[in-house]
């Protein structure tokens, strides 16, 4: 980017090609409004105008955008508006600062349509403008409630009937399938998840979790084409005959050529739930396509036979090591 200050860190969203937008100016770039759709969201949910020169966000009060919200630190980010784009800085908060669901380390420009996740809240980057509610004042108008008020908690919906459902994402985009981890225990799921950061998680008890489970949900990005855990997972669950719901993070309508082609199938054949452009509304489209999932009713008795069966075998090889050792 040109103008960008040294040591200045980038990050390749997906091919998004949407430049920064700075303040506004005679460049006719728009400022930028932040839109708070995450939990921390309260009725339509908060706007806040990025009019600078320095936007603090986190928990505190006296934070220039606050998130009344416990996995928000009391000072977690700040965006400083410059004349070549808003950049936003994490300010060693305890569970970090996310953009399009990839944890930033220094200062990362902000685009249009962009959504940053501070802890369980997300906020999502517009152009100034895009509503009506950001238009500026008329002379002698006062400020909004929204733009005033610290944003409070909302109403979570329980989920219409609890399933048990596994959550498969590569560890890159643990970010991503922490939140939907997050939004499924709220509402009332049980949820089963490796959160090793490498390796295998499970100690052997993958196929028991996959049996319990009625569906399994996997992170479907770019880090999925080449993700071990995702393909054992999945593959375990189409071989248990698990319904498997693709939930879209990242990437375009190429993305299922690059993808194993049992993970392709899943993309292809069934239209997976989009985060890509407005989490919050994709995970409410997850809730109800969960809510109108049934339970899965697959009856099993081989596998108590088998362990049945097992168990006498050993108790067989015990006896007859046991008559040879004594004669």
């Amino acid at each position: 980017m040109a103008g960008e200050a040294p040591g200045r860190n980038t990050v390749d969203h997906a091919g998004d090609a949407t430049a920064a937008y700075g303040p506004g100016g005679s460049d006719g770039t728009a400022p930028l409004v932040l839109v708070v759709i995450g939990p921390a969201a309260s009725g339509q949910g908060g706007r806040h105008r990025l009019d600078g020169p320095t936007v603090l966000v986190g928990r505190a009060p006296d934070n220039d955008l606050v998130l009344d919200e416990s996995s928000v630190s009391a000072r977690h980010a700040r965006i400083d508006i410059e004349p070549d784009g808003a950049f936003v800085t994490d300010l060693g908060s305890t569970n970090g600062t996310y953009l399009d669901g990839r944890r930033i380390t220094g200062s990362v420009p902000l685009t249009d349509g962009s959504t940053l996740q501070l802890g369980r809240c997300d906020l999502r980057v517009e152009a100034a403008g895009a509503s009506g509610e950001d238009r500026a004042p008329a002379p002698g108008a006062g400020r909004t409630d929204a733009a005033d008020a610290p944003v409070r908690s909302g109403t979570v919906i329980p989920a219409r009937r609890p399933l048990r459902l596994l959550v498969s994402f590569d560890p890159l985009d643990e970010g991503w399938g922490l939140r939907i981890v997050e939004r499924l225990e709220r509402v009332g799921h049980t949820v089963l998840v490796d959160r090793e950061p490498a390796g295998d998680g499970w100690g052997g008890r993958l196929l028991d979790a996959v049996w319990s489970c009625d569906a399994a949900l996997f992170v479907v990005s770019s880090a999925a084409a080449g993700s071990e855990r995702i393909h054992r997972e999945v593959h375990l669950a189409a071989a248990e005959h698990t319904r498997v719901v693709p939930v879209l993070v990242a990437g375009d309508a190429e993305l299922a050529d690059a993808l194993p082609d049992d993970l392709a199938y899943y993309l292809v054949r069934h239209e997976p739930v989009d985060l890509r452009h407005d989490p919050a509304a994709g995970l409410s489209e997850l809730q109800a396509r969960l809510d109108v999932l049934p339970p899965k009713r697959v009856a099993r008795p081989w596998r108590l036979a088998r362990r049945v069966a097992l168990a006498l075998v050993v108790l067989v090889v015990v006896l007859l090591a046991y008559r040879f050792v004594n004669g």
